[in-house]
């Protein structure tokens, strides 16, 4: 029944692994899953562009993501991330990422300097 559907929000839910696939939602291109329980999770949305993921203690962001390669938006703010996991993001991070939200997360200088090295992002 949602077959067509671009845009879901299911923010401020109480999700803990979001059972969502590219099957159920081929046209989905928006997909908000702020502030659930999501610990882990390995999205597969081959054309999602926007994704938040934000106020989520996400164990890996980079495995989470790894599966959306159109990425355009991706919010990871307050979800845990650290100078090591930014480095395993930035890996696999599209390059089509635009803007990369993450804030309120306890990111150093060290994470400063490997975001200024990745061109593209604001």
């Amino acid at each position: 029944p949602f077959a067509a559907l671009p845009r879901l929000g299911l923010g401020f839910n109480d999700y803990a692994v979001p059972a969502l696939t590219a099957a159920d939602l081929p046209a989905v291109r928006t997909l908000g899953l702020r502030a659930n329980r999501i610990t882990t999770a390995a999205l597969v949305f081959p054309t999602l562009e926007d994704l938040d993921l934000s106020v989520n203690p996400l164990a890996d962001p980079a495995a989470a993501v790894a599966g959306c390669p159109s990425l355009v938006r991706l919010d990871l703010g307050n979800t845990g991330l650290t100078d090591a996991g930014l480095g395993r993001l930035l890996a696999v991070l599209p390059p089509s990422v635009r803007t990369l939200g993450l804030a309120w997360n306890p990111l150093t200088d060290a994470a400063a300097a490997a975001l200024a090295a990745r061109p593209g992002l604001a």
